[in-house]
């Protein structure tokens, strides 16, 4: 038990270490972040009074409640990725490989897990205590532990399939991939489609961002049903496109920790970006494209008769807010150091909010996006390289 715990405070001592050498980066960018978005503030915090005050009561505790739900399931996900998460420089590895008995391990594990639930779990109730839907204590205590019990379930399945692993699917992907090779798909066609499959079928994280989009997508059709004013489906509707913009940004920090690879097989920049433009071509119209749909469905079982012009002028507008995150996040990726998600997903958060509160107010803000496209080109051209 006692070497357990040297090991559990040498865990400590090294995120310190760690928190103190990189604070003053950190704090730079929380600074930035804060700065940027109080500007954002200042600049729609009419259009956004106006806007907040004409929903009605009932539909902002559902957006409260959606808020809250994807808080926590943002949580709990964050807490599985890090339980999980495999370091071959870590403290456990190291006790590994110089023959620490299994028992102490474990023990180490454990108190490990639990400080990572307590951070991560408390920091969301604390978020939904504090600003958004203030359950009871006995409906909290209900959540948290049904949320213990899946992140348990899921803890146990990838280590058991981590576990049984066999070189045997090693090689079925190494044929896969082979195949997909010798197909008729040209260089872009393959990277595009290798990011694409990464996202979808491969990063765990960026599964969770698709996971947490699908409540701000039904919140769209929540407030087509009700009648809600059409700000709350645009901001749903951003929210949701936001989330799956955010699968480029972990991407792109995956691809740039191996970007030797690439850059050894030929591949140059153009090619790199084109494959995100492309990836993110068809992210931006699967999000609007449901969107639209599900905001169709709303209306039509709302019972509100209106004539079918302006349903879809905004059905439009709903879906071109949803895409928009998808469509300029590309842009965004090698402005910073995109290897570093702490920089790369408040950046786009500010951003997407920018132009999409810009196209929510007027459709003249749909300018800025083909604007913010060029000027980004220029301003990354060859980064690349020099990632």
């Amino acid at each position: 038990m006692r070497r357990g715990l040297s090991l559990y405070g040498i865990w400590l001592l090294a995120w310190y270490h760690r928190l103190r050498h990189d604070l003053g980066r950190e704090l730079t960018v929380v600074a930035a972040s804060g700065v940027m978005f109080g500007t954002f503030l200042y600049v729609f915090n009419d259009f956004l009074n106006v806007q907040i005050a004409s929903i009605a009561v009932a539909m902002r505790a559902a957006f409260a409640q959606t808020l809250t739900i994807a808080s926590l399931v943002l949580a709990g996900g964050v807490t599985v990725y890090w339980i999980l998460r495999h370091d071959p420089k870590s403290v456990a590895t190291m006790a590994a490989y110089l023959g620490e008995d299994p028992r102490i391990l474990a023990t180490y594990h454990w108190l490990r897990a639990t400080t990572i639930i307590i951070f991560w779990h408390g920091a969301a109730w604390w978020l939904s205590g504090t600003y958004l839907a203030r359950w009871s204590l006995a409906r909290a205590a209900a959540v948290e532990l049904a949320l213990l019990l899946v992140s348990s379930v899921i803890i146990l399945a990838f280590a058991q399939q981590r576990k049984g692993r066999s070189r045997g699917e090693h090689n079925q992907i190494a044929n896969s991939l082979r195949a997909l090779s010798l197909g008729s798909l040209t260089p872009r066609d393959i990277l595009t489609r290798w990011r694409l499959t990464q996202i979808v079928f491969r990063s765990r994280l960026c599964r969770l961002l698709m996971v947490l989009s699908v409540p701000f997508t039904g919140l769209v059709m929540l407030s087509a049903v009700n009648a809600a004013p059409l700000f709350v489906a645009c901001v749903s509707a951003l929210a949701s496109g936001y989330l799956l913009a955010a699968t480029m940004n972990v991407q792109m920090a995956a691809d740039l920790r191996h970007a030797w690879l690439e850059r050894g097989l030929g591949v140059s920049h153009d090619d790199f970006m084109r494959a995100y433009q492309r990836s993110a071509t068809y992210i931006a119209s699967m999000i609007g494209g449901v969107t639209l749909i599900v905001y169709l469905l709303g209306q039509n079982c709302s019972g509100q008769i209106m004539p079918w012009s302006l349903t879809m002028v905004a059905a439009s507008r709903v879906a071109v807010v949803a895409a928009v995150p998808a469509l300029i996040t590309p842009s965004l990726l090698l402005q910073v150091d995109g290897r570093r998600l702490s920089v790369t997903l408040p950046l786009s958060l500010i951003v997407c909010l920018f132009v999409g509160t810009a196209v929510i107010a007027h459709w003249l803000g749909l300018a800025l996006v083909p604007l913010l496209i060029s000027t980004a080109r220029g301003s990354q051209a060859g980064r690349f390289y020099r990632a």
